[in-house]
């Protein structure tokens, strides 16, 4: 009989226990496909590319999903300018330039797998491994495949137990060319910081107090005339309220500006207003970047779950992340060549049985025998092996001119099988398709 447990250590064991649920299936993303358990979970319920009702999705995945309805995630995975690369494409209000999260009601907008969800995240779907749902009745992904780290593509934020997390996004140009450089043996330099929808390219980077990595940004003006400015660009983490609401405020009670007039719409354009001989006074452009708040930083802070969820990896680097995801990602494809290959040889018996029936005139047979199980006997007499699929033929395709059509088939299937043989056995031609469908995405994507 094991010792009674005391109950400060039950109770600092339920809060490991508990602490440990939020960090892997709940705060934050995972190296392996970039995603949290919610949006996991939703892009598996999105996976036949159907055009849903916001609300709908969410509904559908609530099966797998026991955190409460998941339309905010449904809308964070299809907002136009707070991704590099949406996962759901939307139909409907997903946010402006101006209100980055202004999305419309979840039972009027729409969604649907996007194409880069597709083609990337949904790349060897017919190999996830599945994992029972939080009550058993269902399965769902432990993981996608992607072909890309997509923890790097778009920003992502998330709060857990003694943990935070704030990733910052890449080029999906960048990521992929640093992937190909891992997988020929080049050396990576980390690229900077891009997001698209603001046209925000980080300029420099430095470490702040606590050692994380501060990406530095700027935004944009042109100077129209003596006493005008027109600012066109924000940096990356700065939102049009607080430049508009705070920083010209400010320098207009301050009567550092006389006004400013804000013609925003889909892009950033509002004219500020100098006094006359103001501007001259400024000695150089990042004394004007700075008084007009277009300056910024942010700090990264990469805290993501480990492959499969068994380990949390704290704070890896670019490089860290480039290198150990291309490198679990190739080992998945000798499973896909596995289950190609396992297909094909039940094509390829399929294809024989075919050419022995005709053979043994099994058209002939067929018209003779009484009913379909004489018919199962026979086949099996005769050595066919898929005696279901053979017995459900028709008639009409056992003569010699099917005959011609199967040998045919029969030669492309065995061409096919030796280059599935040739991939199981040579990393070298792994890693040069690796390459080679990389470069495919980036082409359609980048």
């Amino acid at each position: 009989m094991s010792e009674p447990m005391n109950s400060s250590a039950y109770i600092n064991g339920c809060r490991h226990n508990y602490s440990m649920y939020v960090l892997k299936n709940r705060a934050f993303q995972t190296i392996s496909d970039g995603l949290a358990a919610g949006s996991r979970r939703l892009l598996w319920t999105a996976r036949d590319g159907a055009k849903r009702k916001s609300a709908s999705l969410a509904g559908e995945t609530m099966c797998l999903h026991p955190h409460a309805e998941a339309t905010d995630i449904v809308d964070t995975l299809a907002k136009v300018y707070g991704n590099n690369i949406p996962l759901l494409e939307g139909f409907g209000s997903f946010g402006t330039r101006l209100k980055v999260d202004a999305c419309g009601a979840a039972r009027y907008t729409s969604v649907k797998a996007s194409a880069f969800t597709k083609d990337v995240m949904y790349r060897d779907i017919e190999i996830v491994p599945m994992i029972e749902n939080y009550d058993g009745t269902l399965e769902e992904p432990a993981h996608f495949l992607p072909l890309v780290p997509t923890v790097l593509v778009n920003p992502s934020s998330g709060i857990g137990i003694g943990f935070a997390a704030d990733i910052h996004p890449r080029a999906l140009k960048d990521i992929v060319g640093d992937q190909i450089k891992h997988l020929q043996g080049k050396k990576i330099t980390e690229p900077g910081i891009t997001f698209t929808p603001y046209q925000a390219v980080s300029t420099a980077r430095s470490v702040a107090k606590n050692g994380k990595t501060r990406w530095h940004f700027e935004g944009t003006f042109k100077v129209v005339d003596p006493t005008t400015v027109k600012i066109t660009n924000m940096p990356y983490g700065t939102t049009h309220k607080d430049l508009t609401e705070k920083t010209l405020i400010a320098l207009m009670d301050s009567d550092r500006i006389v006004d400013f007039k804000d013609n925003s719409v889909d892009t950033i354009d509002i004219d500020v207003k100098f006094k006359r001989g103001q501007l001259s006074k400024f000695k150089s452009r990042v004394e004007l970047l700075d008084t007009l708040g277009l300056s910024g930083s942010v700090i990264e802070n990469i805290n993501i779950v480990g492959f499969n969820g068994e380990r949390l990896i704290v704070e890896p680097t670019y490089t860290d992340i480039i290198t150990q995801f291309t490198d679990w990602r190739l080992t998945w494809y000798v499973p896909r060549f596995e289950r190609l290959k396992e297909l094909l040889l039940r094509d390829i018996q399929r294809h024989l049985d075919v050419l022995l029936a005709i053979k043994k005139d099994a058209g002939g047979v067929a018209k003779k025998t009484e009913n379909r199980q004489a018919f199962l006997t026979w086949l099996t007499s005769v050595g066919v092996v898929d005696i279901d699929y053979v017995s459900a033929l028709p008639v009409y395709r056992f003569t010699q001119a099917e005959a011609a059509i199967v040998e045919a088939k029969l030669v492309e299937a065995r061409k096919l099988l030796a280059e599935y043989d040739e991939y199981l056995t040579s990393e070298e031609k792994r890693r040069d398709l690796f390459v080679t469908e990389l470069k495919e995405v980036v082409k359609k994507h980048g």
